[in-house]
């Protein structure tokens, strides 16, 4: 099997990090001691922002008042006071994960699978397995990331920007710009699954249109 062949198969793994992996320093992944966790005292009724997702879509609709029940599915992240508001029927099937500045929501049901299909083909091609690929969340099971881009922008300035390309490549959510960073949602954009785990991948990427933004500090 060809270095292009696992990444093809494997998804958003860098040919330079394939061939470099074994040599790569050993990061590992971080839980965030409060990023991941049920929201479980937020008043009842908050302001949302919801914002339509499709692709290359980057402006915020009409702010929007909702009620959120009590033991809702969320991913705080606090250090920007970003809470994110998952399908009900996330529940058990995700992990938030910090790599390298980025802010990464994987499916670990997926992603092992993902990891032992590529381990065993990798293997039958006569190649040691890289452990590095085992620690980085964007090698199998990646449903979206969160990625904060220098500088601040508002949604027009994004698209503007050479960060608006992406666009191109993947579906992009804007979500909030700091006074130092312009936080960016994007999709996996390329196969982040199994055949056999292909159905549920598909069932909680299709979610990630349904998630809500509660945002406490945007900058105008």
């Amino acid at each position: 099997m060809t270095e292009r062949q696992l990444s093809d198969r494997i998804g958003n793994v860098d040919e330079k990090l394939i061939q470099q992996a074994a040599e790569a320093p050993n990061y590992g992944l971080r839980r965030r001691k409060t990023a991941l966790r049920r929201l479980a005292s937020l008043a009842a009724v908050v302001a949302l922002m919801a914002v339509s997702f499709t692709t290359g879509a980057l402006a915020f609709s009409r702010e929007t008042v909702v009620e959120v029940p009590v033991e809702q599915e969320a991913v705080v992240l606090e250090d920007i006071g970003l809470t994110l508001i998952l399908p009900d029927s996330w529940k058990g099937l995700y992990e938030l994960v910090e790599w390298e500045g980025q802010y990464v929501v994987v499916c670990p049901e997926i992603r092992e699978a993902v990891l032992a299909q590529s381990r065993l083909e990798w293997e039958a091609g006569g190649m040691e397995w890289p452990e590095e690929l085992d620690r980085n969340p964007f090698t199998g099971g990646m449903l979206f990331y969160i990625f904060g881009i220098p500088g601040a922008m508002t949604p027009e300035q994004l698209a503007e920007s050479d960060w608006g390309e992406m666009t191109n490549i993947t579906e992009t959510r804007y979500l909030l710009a700091t006074a130092e960073r312009t936080y960016v949602l994007y999709h996996a954009s390329d196969v982040q699954c199994t055949p056999d785990t292909a159905e549920l991948y598909d069932r909680l990427a299709e979610g990630i249109r349904d998630i809500r933004i509660v945002v406490d500090n945007i900058l105008a």
